[in-house]
């Protein structure tokens, strides 16, 4: 892992329990001029599977199952073999706010979705941090967004985890983290490996990134 000047984090989210899930799927329906009952079957089938597959991407379907944080010295991963959402949620809150206003905790696309995913399950829970992290729209400056630094305010620039590793002439991604939270039950140690690979990604691009960067100040 690079030795840089901040906190480097990502998650990885999971569907609801299928009873929960069940409770907000819509109502599928295909074509009303479709009468072939077995092509009916097929289509509502074809919507529900997609429906469920992003049911992780939502904080309203799915919940936080693992957090990856790495500070330079130590990597630790939090995740939900060995806690609750609500203790994962807890303890990373309280690892931001004890860090201090000047640590910089940077991630990929943390703005777009970790950081909302994180708020929202957080408000499910009345979880609040000790601190104030967001100010109107924006996010604290602690927070570091490799996505954002990229883009140039250009939101249309965008690039994928796997493409800037590439670009800084490192290895892609191994595949996607679809299946991280089937992983997380079936092979722990696959799961570790796919998030500490994931922080590694991170913290090079990071490292090449950062000197554009001004550090967080504290708010007179």
């Amino acid at each position: 892992m690079s030795q840089i000047d901040g906190i480097i984090f990502d998650i990885e989210t999971g569907p609801l329990p299928e009873e929960d899930l069940y409770k907000s799927m819509p109502r599928f329906t295909a074509p009303s001029n479709w009468v072939d009952a077995k092509k009916i079957e097929a289509k509502i089938q074809e919507q529900e599977e997609k429906w469920f597959s992003r049911a992780p991407l939502d904080a309203r379907t799915g919940e936080v199952v693992a957090i990856g944080i790495a500070d330079g010295k130590k990597t630790y991963i939090l995740d939900a073999n060995s806690a609750s959402e609500f203790e994962i949620l807890e303890s990373f809150w309280a690892r931001v706010t004890e860090s201090g206003p000047t640590k910089r905790w940077i991630g990929f696309n943390i703005k777009g979705f970790d950081l909302p995913f994180l708020f929202r399950r957080s408000l499910f829970y009345g979880i609040s941090p000790n601190v104030q992290l967001r100010h109107a729209r924006y996010w604290d400056d602690r927070f570091i967004d490799l996505l954002d630094v990229w883009s140039c305010g250009n939101r249309d620039q965008t690039i994928s985890l796997s493409n800037l590793s590439l670009f800084f002439g490192n290895n892609p991604k191994p595949e996607s983290g679809s299946k991280f939270h089937k992983w997380l039950k079936t092979d722990p140690a696959i799961a570790a490996e796919y998030l500490i690979n994931d922080l590694s990604l991170t913290a090079n691009a990071a490292e090449k990134m950062l000197p554009w960067i001004n550090s967080p100040e504290v708010a007179a």
